[in-house]
């Protein structure tokens, strides 16, 4: 009997511990590296866009 318990004990200690795992990659992610991978010229090209639009903006607010 004590060591259905044991192994019980085991069992939930290693569910709590992957719970706890996931909850902290849900609060804290790890940056993905991506090796190799470029941006699109849409990416720059939709970066740019963004920057002027800020820039028109902050202007008409001033």
């Amino acid at each position: 009997m004590s060591f259905l318990e044991f192994i019980g004990t085991l069992v939930f200690v290693a569910v709590v511990s992957l719970a706890l795992v996931a909850v902290l990659d849900i609060f804290l992610p790890r940056p993905a590296k991506i090796l190799g991978a470029k941006r699109s010229p849409e990416h720059l090209r939709a970066r740019e866009l963004a920057r002027a639009n800020a820039r028109a903006r902050s202007s008409r607010n001033s």
